[in-house]
């Protein structure tokens, strides 16, 4: 559907431009709103397991597939610099998780 595409390129835009913005915002401006970014994105996967939204959101596996590309794609670029921004420490371990995805 429409909707679903529209969602999944929202994600993949949101993490694309989150990931330049490391070598092309010299004054940090994303950064800023990363922590707020990167909760969002966790909370829409947890979201995507209850089974009321998964009802209600057509193709909601896709969905969470690609919030999970979104978040693994800024966690390998981003990789130990993640610490550095204050997240929660429960999502600092899942994005540490995610980074650590591309060593195994």
């Amino acid at each position: 559907s429409d909707n679903v595409l529209a969602i999944i390129a929202s994600i993949d835009l949101i993490s694309e431009l989150v990931c330049y913005s490391l070598t092309e915002d010299k004054y940090g401006v994303v950064q800023r709103d990363l922590n707020t970014i990167i909760t969002q994105l966790c909370q829409l996967d947890v979201e995507l397991t209850n089974k009321k939204v998964q009802q209600e959101v057509q193709d909601s596996a896709t969905v969470k597939q690609a919030v999970k590309s979104g978040l693994y794609r800024i966690a390998i670029k981003f990789g130990p610099h993640i610490a550095d921004i204050g997240l929660s420490s429960n999502l600092a371990a899942k994005m540490k998780n995610y980074s650590n995805m591309l060593e195994c």
